[in-house]
Parts: structure tokens; C-alpha cells; sequence
């Protein structure tokens, strides 16, 4: 199962078809908050999560999630430009990132597939 963590209605509803196209189960979160409810409930194979989000942005959530369920690959898509920011909030932790204003859906499910095999 992969927990797909979005607030954009838009890109959280094309994400989720693409995926589902492909076969994966997936559960989707508006919010950090409902993210961190899912991914500590459920045990998901993949959590992809926007960084910007109301209730509890993704880097936050990201660490709780990191702290109970270390193993859990994560996919961070993000439209902020400073990835070593970012980054080195996130360090020790093992995350992808991609751009997502400047990557394509398909490109997206490749990096799935990838972390997924």
C-alpha cells in the first residue's frame, strides 16, 4: 500500500489514478496530521508527501513517521527550490526528493517502481 500525503486536491487526485492505474493500492491524507495517523496505523510500503501542508507540515511528519517506522521508504515531492534546506532537515533520514512542478507523472511512477522493487 502506499500512503500518499497531498493538500492539492489536483495533483493528490491525478497521483492517486496514476497509481491505482498501475495496481498499487493506495490512501491518501489532505494533511500531515491525517498522514502521520495513516502511516502509524497502517503499515504502508511507500509514503509520498508534499513538504507544505496544513496541520503538520511534511518534515515534521516525515520525523514522527521516521521515529516509529524507520524502514518506511519515503518520496518527498516537493515545488520549493531549496533542496539542501530541506535536506539537511531531514538528515539521517533516508528520503527522495523530487520537484514536482518540474517532473512528470510518469516520471514519478518510475520512481515508484524503482523503490518499490
Amino acid at each position: 500500500m502506499i500512503l500518499l500525503v497531498e493538500d492539492e486536491l489536483p495533483i493528490r487526485n491525478a497521483l492517486k489514478f496514476m497509481l491505482e492505474k498501475q495496481g498499487y493500492e493506495v490512501k491518501v491524507a489532505g494533511n500531515g496530521q491525517d498522514g502521520l495517523k495513516i502511516a502509524l496505523a497502517e503499515n504502508p510500503d511507500l509514503i509520498l508527501t508534499d513538504i507544505i501542508m496544513p496541520k503538520m507540515d511534511g518534515l515534521k511528519m516525515v520525523k514522527e513517521i521516521h521515529k516509529a517506522k524507520s524502514s518506511v521508504p519515503i518520496l518527498v515531492l516537493t515545488n520549493l527550490d531549496n533542496l539542501i534546506s530541506v535536506e539537511e532537515s531531514l538528515e539521517g533520514i533516508d528520503v527522495e526528493m523530487i520537484i514536482k512542478s518540474n517532473t512528470p507523472l510518469s516520471a514519478i511512477l518510475e520512481k515508484v517502481k524503482t523503490i518499490l522493487k
